[in-house]
């Protein structure tokens, strides 16, 4: 017997026909498999959805979508597909994302595992943006991306899939499994391919006949199993009947297939067809059919029809729906509409579902002529019934009008009994930007429900009063919920209260490893950004309370956004990376400004004594930076940086270390670029001077280190000053060729 085949995609609560098809081959289900479990993991990532899409996160999912892990790389999928809904991002980063995208699915087969992740994403996120690059894949080399493929299609229903799915089934060139992937997609989507599903009975591969069989019972209720002259005898007969015909003969015959034929034979992209099931449908189950395609299509020219079925139906799901739909669709000047909406508001008699209703499409059309719902809503806001109370502030809120009488009626709801009551009146109070509620929203800020604390926050940074700043900070040290924690964080970056820097910076104090403390770190950031004074004063409260790491940060913010205390801020940048022990990036700061001719007057003595204390602990990496800031500084400031080098060559006693410091400095002097070891070593020989002669010494045992096969004579304290001046001379003539 066969069973019938879960539809993937659709909920549960599906009320349409099921499609009998011999059991699906395991390509198939293990794609629909993986796609299921990938959307569960992916959907229990507590940042899916709210975390901010920019250049970086771009940049990190480009590289994890190659990721040889599945899941990492369609959890990368995911994320690139959820940027690309513009209402929440940035457009031009939109675009970019989408050119990425449609590069890897025109890419070659050496990017399958992306292909395929991204394939996945698509599918089960049913987005259509790609479906062209898609179709072009149904047909790739690679047998498990074009499976893939087709499973991706089997969720988005348009012509374009239809007709590509129909040449695939009926190509008798293309594999017999493929073909019936094809049929199969044909079936889940409830495709009108009867006539080529027909023609495919013929197939001399009878499992793809029975697929197009399997299909064609699932389509129209009849079962004449593979007998193609019956299907074609039907098909003539019924192919050009008219769709109101069709639909007539569903109305009068109460039998479960003729309203299965009928949602099939309703195109839900055509308005004219779905006004006229309207008209002429009584049965709940096409009617939501209908006004999902109408709530799809967005067309004006439904609103008079959805008014006239409003009046003639009286099952109260169904007329919450008409109105859910004709609150999308209606216009400022359509008066009937805003007329009708009025009336169910003001009725004692309609339900809570119709009621609710109304008022939600009152929040989404805000105003018709000069009909003005919003005193009608704020009347509702003391109904004795609190889901219509929590829906009449949730529409005040989406009106965004910020009327005296509606936000003391909102600030009155802050106290409700209901929890749904008091957390609408808490949003609508931040949508409506009420100042005059900042008090008691800080007030708030302290209830026991986390979630009333989240709402409160939340609207706090959408009015943007300053008043709320340090009741906003001074939440920090008490709060404990993340979320919570996250929305205040966020409020006080849209507040840009400077108030809040200190208290930001002992919250980052608390634990700075936490993601928390990095979120504060970014909000302090943020809040400063507009000033390099500001930022410098929030660097300075950081170090302060001993946060070296967290107060770089700041001065990187300031040399990279603010070129005017660029110098000033790597000088002290360069400082802070000193005291925590990171020479090396301490290093790189200071020898940049020094070359530059940057920083204070005391840079280079900075930066000196700084290689002093490495050579402390390790000459032969002291010597190493000593070399390599002479390459970087002018000639008048050369002996003052080389000598140092030069004493830590010569002066040292013990072998071991010698030799180390010694291949350290060659090390250091093969890095450097010609002419720079040219101009150092030549420094070195013109030290070899009679008149300061302990210098001169060590310098010319620093050479001697470098070179052991010498043409300089050898010195001491007591040869005369001819020999000095031919060790000189000899030093500058071999360092001519010296490589």
């Amino acid at each position: 017997m066969q069973k019938p085949l879960k539809k993937s995609g659709f909920p549960d609560e599906y009320n349409g026909p099921a499609v009998f098809l011999p059991n699906p081959p395991p390509s198939l289900a293990i794609h629909c498999f993986l796609a299921a479990a990938a959307l569960m993991s992916v959907a229990s990532t507590a940042a899916f959805g709210q975390e901010q899409f920019d250049e970086k996160a771009f940049e990190s999912y480009k590289i994890q979508i190659s990721d040889p892990d599945r899941d990492k790389s369609l959890i990368a999928a995911h994320k690139l597909i959820e940027a690309l809904d513009l209402k929440n991002g940035n457009e031009a980063m939109g675009k970019r994302v989408r050119a990425f995208i449609e590069s890897v699915l025109n890419a070659n087969p050496k990017s399958k595992p992306t292909i395929l992740s991204l394939l996945k994403a698509t599918g089960i996120r049913n987005f259509r943006l790609f479906n062209p690059e898609i179709l072009n894949l149904i047909y790739d080399a690679d047998s498990d991306i074009r499976q893939v493929a087709l499973d991706t299609l089997s969720r988005t229903r348009d012509d374009r899939t239809s007709s590509a799915l129909a040449a695939k089934f009926m190509d008798e060139k293309v594999p017999a499994a493929e073909r019936m992937d094809a049929i199969r997609a044909v079936a889940f989507l409830e495709i009108w391919q009867v006539g080529n599903l027909i023609e495919v009975l013929k197939c001399k591969d009878r499992s793809v006949a029975e697929a197009a069989s399997a299909a064609l019972a699932g389509l129209t209720c009849h079962k004449w199993g593979d007998d193609y002259e019956s299907w074609k005898a039907w098909w003539d007969a019924n192919k050009e009947k008219p769709v109101d015909r069709i639909l007539r003969e569903a109305n009068a015959v109460k039998d479960e297939k003729n309203y299965q034929r009928a949602m099939k034979l309703i195109n839900p992209r055509n308005l004219e067809q779905n006004l006229y099931a309207l008209k002429e449908y009584r049965d709940e189950r096409i009617l939501n059919f209908v006004l999902d395609n109408l709530d799809a299509i967005c067309d004006r020219k439904a609103s008079d029809a959805l008014i006239e079925a409003f009046a003639m139906n009286r099952t109260s799901a169904v007329r919450g729906r008409m109105l859910d739909v004709l609150g999308k669709i209606l216009g400022r000047e359509d008066l009937a509409g805003g007329k009708l909406l009025l009336s169910v508001l003001g009725s004692q008699s309609e339900p809570e579902t119709v009621k609710t209703a109304a008022i939600r499409a009152t929040g989404r059309i805000r105003e018709v002529n000069s009909l003005d719902f919003l005193p009608v809503l704020v009347g509702l806001l003391s109904d004795e019934n609190p889901r219509i109370r929590s829906q009449c502030a949730e529409s005040i809120g989406k009106l965004g009008r910020n009327d005296k009488t509606a936000v003391d009626g909102l600030r009155g709801l802050l106290s409700d009994g209901n929890d749904e009551v008091r957390l609408a009146s808490a949003r609508a109070l931040g949508e409506i930007k009420a100042e005059s509620a900042v008090a008691d929203l800080t007030a708030r800020l302290g209830d026991a429900d986390p979630n009333m604390r989240w709402c409160a926050a939340s609207s706090l940074g959408l009015i943007g009063s300053a008043a709320a700043g340090i009741p906003l900070a001074a939440r920090l040290s008490e709060e404990k919920e993340p979320r919570v924690l996250e929305v205040i964080l966020a409020a006080l970056v849209q507040l840009k209260s400077k108030d809040a820097i200190a208290p930001l910076a002992e919250f980052v104090k608390r634990d700075p490893s936490t993601t928390q403390a990095a979120a504060a770190l970014d909000a302090i950031l943020k809040i400063s950004s507009q000033s390099a004074a500001d930022l410098k004063a929030a660097a300075q409260t950081l170090l302060r309370l001993g946060l070296r790491d967290q107060a770089a940060a700041v001065y990187e913010k300031i040399a990279k956004d603010h070129a005017k205390s660029a110098d000033e801020a790597r000088e002290a940048l360069a400082d802070v990376l000193a005291e925590s022990g990171k020479a090396q990036q301490a290093f790189e700061q200071y020898a940049d400004l020094v070359q530059r001719g940057a920083g204070s007057k005391d840079v280079l003595q900075k930066l000196l004594a700084l290689i002093a204390g490495v050579a402390t602990q390790n000459p032969g990496e002291a010597v190493k930076l000593h070399l390599r800031l002479c390459a970087r500084v002018k000639n008048g400031e050369l002996p003052r940086c080389l000598t140092p080098a030069v004493d830590l060559v010569a002066v040292e006693k013990d072998p071991g270390r010698k030799s180390e410091i010694q291949k350290a400095a060659s090390a250091a002097l093969k890095e450097l670029p010609q002419p720079d070891k040219q101009r150092v070593l030549q420094s070195a020989a013109r030290m070899i001077d009679p008149a300061a002669k302990e210098a001169g010494l060590r310098a010319h045992q620093f050479l001697m280190a470098l070179f052991p096969e010498p043409q300089a004579p050898a010195l001491n304290a007591d040869s005369p000053a001819a020999d000095w001046a031919a060790a000189r001379d000899a030093w500058l003539q071999r360092l001519k060729t010296a490589e």
